[in-house]
């Protein structure tokens, strides 16, 4: 991943997600964080926004509506988290 800022990685995951409409968005959007989302903080509440949203992708997979809803919240998430960095 280019640079190694939470802002960077945050930017590089919403730019992935475009509107999430797509399956392949979202795919995108967990492939990103499941390489590269544990390693911009020691913060457990960072690691904790990107684990929900790589493990509930995997139980979500092969269904589309749940998996776009489960990235749309673990965006949320890591957006929160980073915020209280």
């Amino acid at each position: 991943m280019p640079g190694n800022s939470r802002t960077e990685f945050l930017a590089q995951v919403i730019g992935a997600a475009g509107d999430l409409s797509s399956d392949a968005q979202a795919s995108a959007v967990y492939e990103i964080v499941n390489r590269d989302g544990r390693t911009l903080s020691d913060s457990a509440t960072w690691q904790a926004a990107c684990d929900w949203l790589t493990a509930n992708y995997v139980q979500a997979e092969g269904d589309g509506a749940r998996t776009l809803r489960v990235v749309r919240e673990g965006i949320r998430l890591m957006v929160d988290a980073d915020s209280y960095l």
